[in-house]
């Protein structure tokens, strides 16, 4: 079974997938945002080796280096890649295949780019392991 994921509303035509639009979120890495972090992450349990894809709502690609899963139900799952991946960036489109019943860190992803009409792989890194996360506003 094949995945594709979006962070957009705009559709990749060309590809008969699943799609989804991903979460807003933050960019607070970027040294230009001058907005203050409005909320706080709250991890909770131990990290998960897989996730069943069956359950994935939506996807965002946040950096380099961070992907988010909003799953059915409300619950979200951070995968931190075990080092950071060429060629992705918040909001790029990523696809994957599962093979089984789950989407687990030892899977791979590839980072997709539309260029004059055509789909092209950006670069090909691994998951890393799913943390069930939290966000919760912070007092002021």
């Amino acid at each position: 079974m094949r995945f594709i994921v979006k962070s957009s509303a705009i559709t990749l035509a060309a590809i008969a997938s699943i799609t989804t639009i991903g979460l807003s979120a933050q960019d607070s890495d970027n040294p230009k945002n001058n907005k203050k972090k409005s909320e706080e992450i709250l991890l909770i349990g131990k990290p998960e080796n897989c996730v069943k894809p069956r359950n994935i709502q939506s996807t965002q690609v946040l950096d380099n280096q961070t992907i988010e899963f909003r799953m059915l139900g409300g619950k979200t799952y951070r995968n931190t890649l075990d080092r950071s991946c060429p060629g992705l960036s918040k909001g790029d489109p990523i696809t994957y295949t599962i093979r089984g019943t789950s989407l687990c860190h030892v899977d791979i992803f590839k980072v997709l780019r539309t260029t004059a009409g055509r789909i092209e792989t950006r670069a090909t890194c691994n998951f890393g392991k799913f943390q069930e996360i939290e966000k919760v506003k912070k007092k002021k």
